[in-house]
């Protein structure tokens, strides 16, 4: 997916959102090359309990993302 019309400019290859948007994401770029990923852990400071961690992977994963980004 091209963002303007120069080829010469980097093109997108993920989107990297929420995990109450992964399944936003995932429908918009479906059958698209562009991949979805979901930033877990309470993101940004990532402080959260491994309990929550799970809880948070589980609900994105259902949702469709390609990749997970886990913040330790």
């Amino acid at each position: 997916m091209l963002l303007n019309d120069d080829p010469d400019s980097p093109q997108v290859t993920t989107v990297c959102v929420y995990p109450v948007m992964v399944k936003y994401a995932a429908r918009h770029f479906s059958g698209t090359a562009i991949k979805v990923a979901s930033v877990i852990t309470v993101f940004f400071p990532g402080q959260a309990s491994l309990r929550m961690r799970f809880t948070e992977v589980k609900a994105s994963v259902a949702d469709g993302p390609d990749v997970i980004d886990m913040v330790y």
